[in-house]
Parts: C-alpha cells; sequence; structure tokens
C-alpha cells in the first residue's frame, strides 16, 4: 500500500512542528522538493505563527501549494490563489477555526499534541492536490 501524504506529515511531525511537518510531508508526497532553508523558513510557523494565530498546518499546506502551483505571485496566479481558497475554506469548514489559539483547546492532546489538526490538513491537502495538475 502507498504512502499517504498523512504518512509522511506523521513521520517529520515526530521531529517537527506543525507547518514543517506538513510542508515537508507533502512535499515529499508529491515528490517535491524543500531545501534546508524553507525548511526553517517555516520553523516560525508552528504554533500559529508562534503566538496563537493563523495555524501552523494550514500555513505549511498553504506553502505546498505555492510549491505545487510555482506561484511566485499570488495576486497574478488565478489557478494558485484558488487552490489556496479552497484550501482555507475546506480547513475552516473541517475545524470551525483558523487559529491557533481557537483549535488547540478542542484538538490537541499532551501525547499527541496538535496531530489531528496536522493529520486531518494533511488529509485535505492530499485531496485537493488530486485534482489540480501539475505545470
Amino acid at each position: 500500500m502507498a504512502n499517504t501524504m498523512m504518512d509522511f506529515t506523521n513521520t517529520w511531525y515526530n521531529e517537527l512542528n506543525c507547518a514543517q511537518s506538513v510542508l515537508l510531508g507533502g512535499c515529499e508526497a508529491l515528490g517535491l522538493s524543500v531545501p534546508p532553508e524553507v525548511r526553517n523558513a517555516f520553523g516560525p510557523f508552528g504554533g500559529g505563527l508562534c503566538c496563537g494565530e493563523s495555524c501552523g498546518a494550514l500555513c505549511g499546506a498553504l506553502g505546498v501549494l505555492g510549491m505545487l502551483t510555482q506561484c511566485d505571485n499570488l495576486h497574478a496566479n488565478p489557478e494558485a490563489k484558488a487552490a489556496a481558497d479552497a484550501m482555507i475554506a475546506a480547513f475552516s469548514a473541517r475545524f470551525g477555526a483558523m487559529r491557533c489559539a481557537d483549535l488547540k483547546p478542542r484538538y490537541a492532546t499532551p501525547e499527541r499534541r496538535c496531530s489531528a489538526v496536522v493529520e486531518g490538513t494533511a488529509e485535505l491537502l492530499e485531496a485537493l492536490c488530486a485534482s489540480y495538475k501539475r505545470p
């Protein structure tokens, strides 16, 4: 059985934060390489931008979409904008919030941290990527 995006993401979540895990797991599942500098750049996105704001898992998913769509200017790339909008809408519908501070009380546990959100985000991202044709 082939590994799913969630499998790859969970492997990384043992070592890294939510944003980095979704970014690396998503890219690995799609066959996209992530330079170490990009991995490191996503470090501060974990924990809701380190302050409980935008969910790091969602930020990581948007990073994957940016790499997949080869987006260098979201405002000039309607396909990339549509993919980002779809990810945000699906995430909001599934979890009921986008702020880490709102999600943690509902989904985080001491044993598994935010695994439920990280895994759910990987599932949403995989479904979205399945419908996208790479350039």
